[in-house]
């Protein structure tokens, strides 16, 4: 197997695009994110005392984000893909 390294090889890659597609949710896309943003509570997110978060917390809200793109994709019937 062949391994090159990426600082040998940035000057071949072309530039990164990025395209952003907006859809909607289905409806059972929609009942889903809406369970999820029901069960999310801002005020034990952050710490009282400072209101800042703290590891545990910043992991909860890490957990809630990969749920919420999780509806947005899996139960879309998987990932978008591009051809060329």
């Amino acid at each position: 197997m062949l391994r090159r390294v990426k600082k040998d090889v940035i000057s071949e890659l072309t530039r990164k695009t990025e395209v952003m597609v907006h859809c909607k949710l289905s409806s059972r896309q929609q009942a889903f994110y809406q369970a999820i943003k029901n069960k999310i509570s801002l005020a034990e997110l952050f710490d009282g005392s400072r209101g800042h978060f703290n590891e545990k917390k910043i992991m909860n809200l890490m957990n809630i984000v990969i749920q919420l793109r999780k509806v947005a994709y899996y139960f879309a019937g998987g990932f978008l893909h591009s051809t060329p």
